[in-house]
């Protein structure tokens, strides 16, 4: 079983619940007044920020794919499929940056099959009528 921290929390007055750092009695926490530990402390943070605000190094060929809209379902399965492969195989785009496009597509995609449906009842509308009833009274 691992050593816990010594230290005690100012607000609650408890003994903090997680494992010291070895050869230490006090966590990563609340170590933070040795400079070497604050160092990594800071560059930990640093790099946490950087790597949520860096954007993805598309491939060329990916990238020219991803500008040009799609504007069929099929063209949407197609870029879906190209961002899958950029990011299992190739690692040139980021997870999160492909969930927001994959949300996107859906989104998309909903909104052409609406657009095909309102085109195919105006259609009709035009063939058929309105679809108003009209109840002539004698």
């Amino acid at each position: 079983m691992s050593k816990k921290c010594t230290a005690i929390a100012k607000n609650s007055g408890r003994r903090c619940r997680v494992a010291a750092m070895k050869d230490r009695d006090t966590c990563f926490f609340h170590s933070l007044d040795d400079p070497a530990v604050a160092e990594l402390h800071r560059a930990g943070c640093s790099n946490g920020g950087k790597a949520l605000k860096s954007t993805a190094n598309l491939e060329p060929e990916l990238l020219k794919t991803l500008c040009k809209p799609p504007e069929t379902p099929q063209q949407v399965v197609a870029m879906l499929s190209r961002v899958c492969s950029a990011v299992a195989s190739t690692g040139s785009m980021s997870p999160r940056s492909a969930s927001t496009l994959a949300y996107c597509s859906g989104q998309l995609i909903r909104a052409m099959e609406a657009a095909e449906l309102s085109d195919r009842l105006q259609v009709l509308e035009e063939r058929f009528g309105s679809g108003e009833r009209v109840i002539e009274v004698e």
